[in-house]
């Protein structure tokens, strides 16, 4: 009795292992490759914005940012005065997640909006010294209507 449950465990893993194996085939490679979040985009509130300077390793940053947002509808506008970063007219524009530039990219070959929770601010730091690029996430936007 004990050998046809063993066999019996052993033909379910085996199967699933198969369906699993099938699946990965069939949907082809996943590293290294960016594709479209569903219903989401980008707000780009703040883009290549250079003269920052992160105070606790005294780098000079250009700055990006931008909201994983919803696809449909405009972007929600944002109180200048209540925003640290500089906004300009507004509603801001909205992208494909997949277009938010290479450089600014903590992911590389990765889409940024499967990486961030919606409606948050997400800073991109491209360090101007070349080392990396740093990034964080921020308060969710509606605090800065």
């Amino acid at each position: 009795m004990r050998t046809s449950r063993m066999r019996r465990g052993l033909r379910q893993a085996g199967l699933l292992v198969v369906a699993v194996a099938a699946l990965m085939v069939t949907s082809g490679p996943v590293t290294g490759t960016a594709y479209a979040e569903s219903g989401r985009r980008l707000c780009v509130y703040t883009e290549n914005e250079d003269g920052w300077t992160e105070l606790r390793s005294n780098r000079a940053f250009n700055a990006y940012v931008a909201v994983d947002y919803k696809k449909d509808g405009a972007c929600p506008v944002v109180d200048p005065a209540k925003f640290r970063w500089k906004v300009g007219a507004q509603p801001v524009k909205k992208i494909r997640c997949e277009d938010w530039p290479a450089r600014a990219n903590p992911w590389p070959g990765s889409d940024v909006c499967t990486h961030l929770p919606a409606d948050a601010v997400f800073e991109a730091r491209v360090y101007d010294d070349g080392k990396g690029v740093g990034w964080s996430l921020g308060a969710d936007i509606w605090q800065f209507r």
